[in-house]
Parts: C-alpha cells; sequence; structure tokens
C-alpha cells in the first residue's frame, strides 16, 4: 500500500521542467476541413461548399428534386431525398416540373461527391427529411403524403420495414435522440410531435397545440423540440418530465428548421415565412433552453429555411429560400460573417467535417511518454488515445505512432474529454516556469487551448476533473482539497459544501447527469444530486485507496477500478460490487479509458509510462506501447 500510495502522490502532485524536443513537425492532410452540403431543390442539385474560401466547389446532379441532406455521423456519406413528379404537377416549393419516376433516398461519397447510391422508394410519397442512426448503421426517412417511415439498412441499401403512422399526420421533419431509439418526428397534419419508438414502434403525439414543422433533440438528450409555423412558437418538451413549454418568437413570420448547439444550451430557429401567404422573413432566433427566452435575433437572408451547426458549435449555417444564398453565423458574436450564393430554393444543409486524424493539427513525433495525467479514446476512432502528459498533450495512433499535438507543453492536470464532440477537451494544470493555468479548454483537439476562467481562489489547478458526458456545462474539479463545481461550461464556480475525503479521481456518470462519483483512499463514494450529499458505495472497498476509475459510456452498470485492495477490478451493478480481474497487467494502472464507439476497447497506462489494450472489456490485456 505505500509503494502505491507514493506512486500516486508521486504522479499527481510532481512539479518537474518540461523537457523539449529537436523534432519534425508533420503535417496532416487539411484541405477541405469542411464541406457544407445543400439541397438546391429548383436546380435538382446538392451544391458542396467550402465555408472557409466562400466558394461552390461541386455541383451533385440529381434525378429530381431534393429536399433535405444529412451527412452520416460516421462521415462517409450523405444522404438526400429526392422526390419527382408527373409532368405539370406543382410542388409545394417550386413550379418546376421533374421526371417521372420514384422518389428516392440517394447516397452520396463525401470522399468523392459522387452518387453512389440510389434506393427507389415510391411515388408521390413527398420524401421530406432522412437522419441516420448514431452508428451510421439505419437511415430513416418521412414520407409527408404516405404517413410514413422507411427504415434502410445503410449497409446494403436496402429497404427493411416500412413503419406507418396515423393517417392525416403527414410527418415531415424528423431527428433521433442520441442513443438512436426514439425518433422525433414534425406533424404538420395534426397538432403536435410524433415519438416514434424505433424497437417497438410504438406511437405518441406530444401536443403542442400547432401543426410542427421540423424537430430536433439537444445532444444531452434532455429536451426535444419543434417548430410552429403558424402560431410563431418554438415548442419544447422535457424528455425526462415530459413536461411542455412554448416560446413566443418575436414578429416572426413563420419558423421551419431548428438546431441545437453541440452544449445543447441553445437552439437557433430559422424564420422563413414566405409559405401559405405570409411575408417574408430574414430572422433567424436563437433561444436560451435554460431560460426559455429569445436571447438573440439575427439578420440573414430572405426566407431563411434550413439550420445546421458545426460540430464545434462555432459556425450556424443557413440556407435563404428566397434569395437563393447561405448565410454563415459566428455563434460568439451572432452576425453573419459570409454570404454565399448558391441557386434556386436552397432547402436542406448538412455539414461534413474531416476527422481529427486528417485535419490540420500539428502533430511532432516524440519517442517515449512520461508523466501521464489523462487518458482519452477518440470518440469516433478506437484506435486514438490521447494521453495528456507533464510537457503536453500525446496522440497515440494505431497503438505504434507517437505524436505532441500543437506546440504546448504544459502540464495537463485533470484531463477529460468532451464525450459528444471528438475535438474539445478540458484541462487545468500548470506551465514548466510555474505558476497555475487555470481551466482551459480545446476544440482543435489540442492544437491550441483557451483559458476560461481561473476558478475559485485560482488560477486554480485542477488535478482531477470531469466533464459530464451528459451535459459538458457540468463540470467538476478538485483544487486544494475541495470540489469546485461549474453549471455553465466553467465560467462561472462555486465551492461544494460537503464531499469525501482524501479524494484521487472524480467520474461523472454517463446517463445521469446529477450522478457523481469519487475514487478516494477510502473507496468509491457517489453523489445523487449533483455533489450536496455523498454516500460509501461499495462496503468491498471501502478501506482501499481507489487510484483509478472508468465507466462505460453504453452501459452504466459496468466500471472499471484499480485498488491497492483488489488490483484491477470490475462491477457490474454500478459500483455496488468488485470481482478482480485475473487478466489484468501486473502493473499500478493510473488511468483507465473505455471507447465510446467499442466499449469493449479499454486502455490503461501504469506507474511505468507503459499503455495496455483489452479487447474484451478487461478480462484480458496486450500492452501496446
Amino acid at each position: 500500500m505505500k509503494k502505491i500510495l507514493s506512486l500516486l502522490l508521486g504522479t499527481a502532485l510532481i512539479l518537474s521542467a518540461c523537457q523539449s524536443q529537436n523534432t519534425d513537425t508533420v503535417q496532416e492532410e487539411s484541405s477541405p476541413d469542411k464541406k457544407v452540403y445543400v439541397a438546391v431543390e429548383n436546380d435538382n442539385q446538392v451544391a458542396v461548399i467550402d465555408p472557409e474560401t466562400g466558394v461552390v466547389v461541386k455541383r451533385i446532379d440529381l434525378p429530381g428534386m431534393p429536399h433535405n441532406v444529412q451527412v452520416s455521423p460516421n462521415g462517409e456519406a450523405l444522404w438526400v431525398t429526392v422526390n419527382t413528379m408527373e409532368e405539370g404537377e406543382d410542388d409545394m416549393h417550386s413550379n418546376e416540373s421533374s421526371l417521372d419516376t420514384e422518389d428516392q433516398l440517394v447516397v452520396v461519397s463525401t470522399k468523392t461527391d459522387e452518387i453512389s447510391q440510389q434506393i427507389n422508394l415510391g411515388t408521390d410519397l413527398h420524401l421530406a427529411h432522412v437522419v441516420l442512426s448514431p452508428d451510421s448503421a439505419w437511415a430513416y426517412a418521412n414520407a409527408q403524403e404516405g404517413n410514413k417511415v422507411f427504415i434502410v439498412n445503410s449497409q446494403t441499401f436496402t429497404l427493411e420495414k416500412t413503419v406507418d403512422l396515423p393517417e392525416g399526420s403527414e410527418p415531415h421533419g424528423l431527428r433521433l435522440d442520441p442513443e438512436g431509439n426514439f425518433a422525433y418526428i414534425a406533424l404538420m397534419g395534426t397538432k403536435g410531435m410524433g415519438i416514434l419508438n424505433l424497437e417497438t414502434e410504438a406511437f405518441e403525439i406530444i401536443d403542442f397545440g400547432d401543426a410542427v414543422v421540423q424537430t430536433g433533440v439537444t445532444p444531452d438528450g434532455k429536451y426535444a423540440f419543434g417548430s410552429m409555423y403558424s402560431t410563431k412558437q418554438l415548442g419544447i418538451h422535457n424528455i425526462e418530465t415530459k413536461e411542455t413549454s412554448t416560446v413566443l418568437l418575436p414578429d416572426a413570420k413563420g419558423p421551419v428548421q431548428v438546431y441545437p448547439t453541440p452544449d445543447s444550451r441553445y437552439v437557433y430557429i430559422a424564420d422563413q415565412g414566405y409559405y401559405f401567404d405570409q411575408p417574408t422573413s430574414d430572422k433567424v432566433y436563437k433561444v436560451d433552453l435554460e431560460s426559455q427566452e429569445v436571447v438573440s435575433t439575427i439578420i440573414a437572408g430572405e426566407g431563411p429555411h434550413g439550420v445546421a451547426i458545426s460540430k464545434d458549435g462555432s459556425e450556424v449555417y443557413v440556407t435563404n429560400i428566397v434569395s437563393g444564398n447561405l448565410s454563415i453565423i459566428d455563434t460568439k458574436t451572432d452576425q453573419v460573417t459570409k454570404t454565399i450564393e448558391i441557386g434556386e430554393a436552397p432547402n436542406g444543409v448538412s455539414v461534413w467535417e474531416r476527422e481529427t486524424s486528417e485535419s490540420s493539427v500539428s502533430l511532432t513525433p516524440v519517442n517515449s511518454i512520461s508523466h501521464p495525467h489523462g487518458l482519452a479514446v477518440d470518440i469516433e476512432n478506437p484506435n486514438k488515445l490521447y494521453i495528456a502528459t507533464h510537457e503536453g498533450l500525446l496522440l497515440l495512433k494505431d497503438e505504434k505512432d507517437l505524436y505532441r499535438i500543437g506546440e504546448t507543453t504544459n502540464d495537463l492536470m485533470g484531463f477529460t474529454a468532451d464525450a459528444k464532440n471528438s475535438k474539445t477537451f478540458y484541462s487545468s494544470g500548470h506551465p514548466s516556469y510555474g505558476g497555475n493555468i487555470g481551466f482551459q479548454k480545446t476544440i482543435d483537439s489540442g492544437e491550441t487551448w483557451e483559458k476560461i476562467s481561473d476558478g475559485i481562489n485560482g488560477p486554480v489547478d485542477f488535478h482531477t476533473m470531469t466533464v459530464s458526458p451528459v451535459n459538458s456545462n457540468i463540470i467538476y474539479g478538485l483544487f486544494s482539497g475541495q470540489i469546485q463545481k461549474s453549471t455553465d461550461g466553467g465560467t462561472t464556480w462555486m465551492l461544494l459544501d460537503k464531499q469525501p475525503e482524501k479524494i484521487i479521481a472524480l467520474v461523472a456518470d454517463v446517463a445521469d447527469v446529477k450522478t457523481v462519483y469519487a475514487s478516494t483512499q477510502q473507496g468509491i463514494w457517489m453523489s445523487s444530486d449533483g455533489g450536496e450529499n455523498w454516500e460509501s458505495l461499495s462496503t468491498s472497498l471501502e478501506a482501499s485507496i481507489i487510484i483509478s476509475m472508468s465507466q462505460n459510456p453504453k452501459d452504466r452498470n459496468q466500471m472499471l477500478s484499480f485498488s491497492d485492495t483488489l488490483g484491477l477490478a470490475s462491477s457490474n451493478d454500478g459500483g455496488k460490487t468488485w470481482a478482480s480481474l485475473a487478466g489484468a497487467p501486473n502493473a499500478v494502472l493510473y488511468f483507465i479509458a473505455f471507447s465510446a464507439s467499442n466499449p469493449q476497447m479499454v486502455y490503461a497506462i501504469d506507474e511505468n509510462n507503459q499503455v495496455y489494450k483489452s479487447e474484451n472489456s478487461g478480462l484480458t490485456w496486450e500492452k501496446i506501447y
């Protein structure tokens, strides 16, 4: 026990100078980092836009009129709803006619921007919106005229199932919850939003008092919402409490598409008007979901329609269906920074962003790891492991290639990853020359860091920190033996009145925003009320030094810990009981990290800076570096 405690305190408290290395910098492929895809409805095209340069780099010709576009979560494909009409028939959005063929889902390769698949679904359907499951395995599309939801296998490109909705429901907008279990459907023929259980096909309607045009769900899974064209409101549904409310949009003409920010705090709403003899609007509204009020009104083009937001939340992309252009909005200023001409009647919009492994992140090859202070597995690529150290942030790729990210060589203490954005990390710590960093954040995979605040009695040096996977605004950090908590993403902090003694690490629950765990020198403790009260969780480990702990991101009941009594141990009941794992490395494991995309894959690092990997949830391990 004394050896383990000594090693623990040494890795947590040592303040040593950073050693620079004279190495060459590797610059990964960078152009373009982003592409914005827009359905140009009256031109029968999808426009591909480089938002950095403001140039339409390609136009993809389609067999009919595209209504909606959606980039798959894995970034490999763009899905497009394409409608065709008989000669002379008028569309809701256009007087143009197109070929007499079946309405389709068209799949475009994001690598080549060429059509790869066309899936016929039928005629006179008015295919509206398409979304993909979080694992990109399934595509879901609404048929407004047919009152149907089509379920397509995105690996075989075959229609697997058709779900019939109530007659007259007219499903239009469509979004999924973060886990991909429920579809939230805008019902233009009824007064509300439909919720479809994708496993059981059970269907219920949330009454908003008006037809809903488009829906959305916050990334933390707390709120679902829908735009109401006739009453000029945003309807909000609390998924947990089942309570509903509405926010009036002042001077609105007719809101259509809506989109939440990655931090789940705000919703941007395009106020189009134009349809049904309404005057055309030029406004985009920003609604604060916590206060449920409009906090900003942005002037865009004529007839704002489609809305999408970049992964880091820095830019909003709005199509203007009447003026035929795209507005790019800076979320820090809520001002339009670019206006890009596109074509006639731009409708749906979606954003593709290059993975971090292919982005313009400067990587400096290094030969070794020293003083690790945290681990994080890339949420999209389980073969990318981020290691926070005394000398900056390292990236271990494919078990063999080790790099330092960016130019910082600061000691990154309290390192933790954002559960929803692969490029966002949080840290504290101190530079090699002394002093504390405070609370800081990166949105470009560690290339650059921004100080957000000093914390209380700071600048703080959080030796351990955790960000809620449910709501990234909720953050806990330990400084000078006291837990500080932020509810606004680290801008302001409060001290918790109660806490366990001798805390080593903090872990926020993957499913419950109010639950947080503390590994201590006296076992594992848990709070179920956001840190206000704590209780000892496991009698079998109450006298143990819990050096590290991690929770399966897909199953909150499965946890791994390393202690001086049980070594590496597993729990399948949320930390109440534990069992030692016989196949664990013969080493003291400082940090343990599950892969979000493949929870069977787990990484760990020991007191000798050796990295281990398990592909069966910790039962057996191999040293990889």
